[in-house]
């Protein structure tokens, strides 16, 4: 079974960027300008936390602008590894994002009001590299852009997973309580976590650990079902997925996948040996940068 990835987003200082990573988290997300959250942070903020993060996390930087200029103009200032676009701009803004800054992800927020995201996919799947699901609704007068913890359709959410060619990240409303139940009935390739995580504003390191520690159990006893072998222990949980840069990630016994996942290789190789999904492939580009 591969491994659930997880997403920390509105991250707001260095401080907690290094105890998200401490934790095992694979990307961090730092929210701009957002007319609908009050989690926002400062250019230069967002800049030096994007510097801190080490090699093998992702940095996403989440714009509501629709112009690709202006997109590209935010990317190049804060230089994150990836954006995350959360609005539906028009299809020319993406092709300015790709020209201007190719090796950049395109993450494309996809809110799930109702089934009509479904037919967002295929207008989208040309221009991004991953989806991530969230409880917005673009729709109204003042623009709500998610993060406001509402859990969505996951019927919805589970049919888009298993329709796309992309990898699909699942966020809005998760939680300690419910992660495991994420995973079970829509089966995203990551979460993505804010309000769940949080008390006061702040990043909790409890809520966090918990948190990372019921994705890691749940896959532990799916993989033990399916292979008919023993789940790992707590602790031998904690161990096989903490990882690069101050965890280890499987680095002991790691396959040539894994490798190339995490960016644990020497160079760009040819996926026909590893035996990987074209979704699997589609974040690893995220390494592998032409």
């Amino acid at each position: 079974m591969k491994r659930t990835r997880i997403k920390g987003c509105c991250i707001s200082s260095i401080a907690e960027a290094e105890l998200a990573v401490a934790d095992g988290v694979d990307a961090l997300g730092l929210l701009g300008d957002m007319p609908s959250s009050p989690r926002a942070i400062d250019m230069d903020v967002a800049s030096e936390i994007a510097q801190s993060v080490p090699p093998a996390v992702e940095s996403f930087f989440l714009s509501a602008s629709l112009s690709g200029n202006d997109i590209v103009d935010q990317v190049e200032y804060c230089g994150t590894t990836a954006v995350q676009i959360v609005q539906y701009a028009e299809a020319n803004q993406y092709e300015r994002i790709i020209e201007q800054i190719p090796s950049v992800r395109r993450v494309q927020v996809i809110h799930v009001e109702n089934r009509a995201a479904l037919d967002l996919m295929e207008l989208f799947e040309p221009y991004v590299h991953t989806f991530i699901l969230d409880g917005g609704r673009a729709g109204s007068a003042i623009a709500d852009l998610g993060g406001k913890g509402r859990v969505h359709d996951w019927q919805i959410s589970s049919e888009f997973v298993q329709r796309s060619s992309k990898p699909v990240f699942l966020a809005s409303g998760l939680n300690t309580q419910n992660a495991r139940e994420t995973i079970a009935t829509v089966a995203p390739f990551g979460l993505d976590v804010c309000s769940g995580v949080r008390r006061a504003n702040r990043l909790d390191a409890q809520l966090l650990d918990v948190f990372t520690e019921n994705v890691w159990r749940i896959q532990d006893l799916v993989a033990a079902t399916s292979v008919h072998t023993a789940t790992t222990t707590h602790n031998g949980s904690r161990q096989l997925y903490r990882g690069a840069e101050g965890r280890l990630r499987r680095v002991g016994q790691n396959s040539a996948r894994d490798r190339l996942a995490w960016g644990l290789h020497d160079g760009c190789s040819d996926d026909s040996a590893t035996g990987a999904s074209l979704k699997e492939m589609a974040l690893w580009e995220w390494i592998c940068v032409e």
